[in-house]
């Protein structure tokens, strides 16, 4: 009997090697090391905007509201949405789960009990502590520099498989480790580098 689950999970396997072997030219260097630790601030900013007195809780509910904001969604815009959904209880080009998300982490809830995704998780905990030792931040960017290549359709829909995202997450820790900077950093690198020479964005700052 044919193993599918198994074909499925094959499909996607690329290597370490890859993200280490693409490029980065020194802006992508210099804003992917910085990347987080200025979307820490930004959250904290936001968390500070929303009325939160202590550091905690400012940055718990900046990062949860980004996080619940980020899907399909720029940076930019992401963080636009953030302040209108503080502003106004509402974010307009989100859909409306998303915005309940936000909302609830506005009014006080823990964002671990309203987040949920393999991506959407791990981004909000790294905003949260950008050199903790947390899940790598894993999309289908990240997926194609780990795969050398565009991932395909069939691909695409696989990343939300525990095993795939164990793999390509555990490749960027090895590459980290032989890069000797955080996973967080070489990922912010390689993702910006990645949308760059794809024509995917317009500036090596720009993030979804």
């Amino acid at each position: 009997m044919r193993n599918y689950k198994k074909e499925r999970t094959n499909d996607v396997k690329g290597s370490f090697r890859n993200i280490l072997n693409l490029k980065l030219s020194s802006d992508s260097k210099k804003i992917g090391e910085r990347w987080y630790p200025e979307a820490h601030e930004t959250a904290l900013g936001l968390g500070k905007l929303a009325g939160y007195k202590n550091d905690t809780r400012r940055i718990q509910v900046g990062a949860g509201i980004l996080a619940a904001l980020s899907p399909q969604t720029e940076w930019g815009d992401n963080i636009h949405l953030a302040h209108m959904l503080i502003g106004t209880g509402y974010a307009t080009g989100q859909t409306s789960v998303n915005n309940e998300k936000a909302l609830r982490i506005l009014e006080g809830e823990y964002p671990l009990d309203i987040l949920g995704g393999r991506k959407v998780v791990p981004f909000y905990k790294a905003i949260v502590n950008p050199t903790g030792d947390n899940p790598t931040v894993v999309d289908r960017h990240a997926s194609a520099v780990y795969m050398g290549r565009s991932l395909q359709e069939r691909e695409l829909n696989q990343l939300q498989s525990p095993v795939i995202y164990k793999r390509i997450s555990g490749a960027y820790v090895h590459a980290a480790k032989v890069r000797g900077v955080h996973p967080n950093v070489l990922q912010a690198q390689t993702w910006l580098q990645w949308r760059l020479d794809k024509g995917i964005t317009r500036a090596a700052g720009v993030r979804s």
